[in-house]
């Protein structure tokens, strides 16, 4: 910034000021040069006070392995049917959309990869039930929808779902 440099520095300059785009500028460029859903568009500005570099690195995934380790744990403590350790996973995520989407996300992945593995076990069917549920929660995100709210309907839901699965 400007106030970190010296004024000698600053009296040979020319200086410009930029600012960044407005908000329906910056929009429309990141929904030509990128494939995402103007919902995330619009947060990624919204936290990034219309800063387009910094909106692209959130919609690129600069979230990713943080939501991969959550969606993990979730699953984890699912499997055990363990409502607060699914909670703490989350609880990370409840005030950044973006995130919230990337996280959900990565526990379909993370889903699907242990219903692979587990195809004929005990926890293949509830699991299956659980990555039947998650697209709701993806559309739920499109909404306007309280994340910690999301977030704690998605666990009542995995437990109700895992309970009794571990006697």
């Amino acid at each position: 910034s400007k106030a970190e440099m010296l004024d000698t520095i600053i009296s040979r300059c020319v200086v410009l000021g930029l600012t960044a785009p407005e908000f329906l500028k910056g929009a429309e460029y990141l929904s030509r040069n990128t494939e995402c859903e103007p919902a995330l568009i619009e947060e990624a500005l919204k936290s990034s006070q219309n800063n387009i570099g910094k909106a692209v690195e959130i919609l690129k995934g600069e979230l990713g392995t943080e939501t991969e380790i959550a969606a993990k744990e979730f699953l984890n403590a699912m499997l055990k049917n363990d409502s607060l350790g699914m909670l703490t996973a989350v609880s990370k995520f409840e005030k950044n959309r973006i995130a919230a989407d990337k996280f959900i996300k990565d526990l379909k992945y993370a889903v699907v990869q242990r219903i692979k593995k587990d195809t004929g076990s005990y926890f293949a069917k509830p699991l299956t039930e659980v990555y039947n549920l998650l697209p709701e929660y993806e559309q739920k995100l499109i909404t306007n929808i309280n994340l910690n709210l999301l977030f704690c309907s998605l666990t009542s839901k995995a437990s109700q779902i895992f309970g009794g699965k571990n006697d």
